[in-house]
């Protein structure tokens, strides 16, 4: 089969995909009691009045405790079925980066840069591969975290590539701040944008520190009796500005990694080029519908609500 064929295969299947992917996404709508489940359990209703210690205490609160796991569960099946493209994007690219560590766990590093970005590499790995997790696990805080530093940690690498000098530098203790890094890859031919650099970290910056704006109104003792866990029900357009930004992490880290490392892989694993390829086109598209997707639900929200200035963070 000649190149042009192939390539006219993988675009029809990028198609059907975006297709599947846009009839997912279509789906979502901000109506949470319609989607989600309710917790099945008790206590999480309106609120009763106390009379004595009747109806709450140690022996329901330990209940609860044990059946945390079970509201996370519970999201997460909701989630993993409402948002499975994307998910299954983001497992696509797990696996890449388990292809390459096998490759480089294969391959003594080379120097004090190779070592650090080997190091850097796998931190990003666990806060992208803990960032799913907990969006699909229903929480709200803990993602943006992971996700900044995942971002802050790419963003590290793909200068220590680029300005290899400042490797032992970076190694030995010293602390480049992530206003530097963006400046220095603005400048350079292989870097990226300040502009769409510094909206990504003033987004995760703002959900990483605690203020207002990230910080879900649960209305405890008002109406909720136990809001701990992922009992509250999922904000939609939260966890579609979420994954649109886990896509767009694994996209950028594999394309650092696979760039850097790429004589290395090529010798080893010979079929990872065209693997990265097809998952790397898919990312565009999907992060386009997921961007539709959240200004829907941003538009639903604010009529639902009856007012222009949408609270996503509150608990319905």
């Amino acid at each position: 089969m000649g190149r042009q064929s192939r390539e006219k295969r993988a675009k029809r299947g990028v198609d059907r995909q975006g297709r599947s992917a846009r009839a997912a996404l279509s789906a979502l709508r901000s109506s949470d009691e319609v989607i989600f489940s309710a917790a099945p359990a008790r206590g999480t209703g309106p609120a009763r009045p106390h009379a004595g210690r009747a109806g709450f205490g140690k022996g329901e609160a330990e209940a609860q405790h044990a059946r945390l796991s079970e509201y996370e569960d519970m999201r997460r099946r909701e989630l993993a079925s409402m948002y499975k493209p994307v998910l299954e994007l983001a497992c696509d690219y797990e696996r890449l980066l388990c292809r390459i560590t096998f490759v480089l766990g294969h391959s003594p590093a080379s120097d004090c840069l190779d070592r650090s970005l080997r190091d850097l590499m796998t931190d990003a790995f666990e806060s992208l591969f803990l960032a799913r997790t907990t969006i699909t696990g229903g929480y709200w805080t803990a993602p943006v975290v992971l996700l900044r530093r995942a971002f802050e940690t790419v963003c590290l690498m793909q200068y220590l590539a680029l300005c290899p000098e400042k490797a032992a530098q970076w190694d030995a203790g010293r602390e480049i701040k992530n206003a530097e890094i963006r400046k220095f890859l603005d400048k350079h031919p292989l870097g990226e944008r300040e502009e769409g650099l510094k909206a990504g970290y003033r987004f995760f910056s703002s959900g990483a520190h605690v203020n207002r704006d990230f910080v879900p109104i649960r209305r405890l003792g008002d109406g909720n009796q136990f809001t701990l866990g992922a009992i509250a029900m999922p904000d939609l357009f939260h966890v579609t500005t979420c994954v649109s930004h886990l896509l767009g992490l694994w996209f950028w880290l594999t394309a650092v990694v696979g760039y850097h490392w790429k004589e290395t892989i090529s010798r080893s694993d010979r079929d990872f080029g065209r693997d990265y390829l097809r998952v790397a086109q898919r990312v565009a598209p999907l992060r386009g519908e997921l961007r539709k997707a959240a200004e829907r639900l941003k538009r639903e929200e604010v009529d639902r609500v009856g007012r222009g200035d949408s609270k996503a963070h509150t608990d319905k």
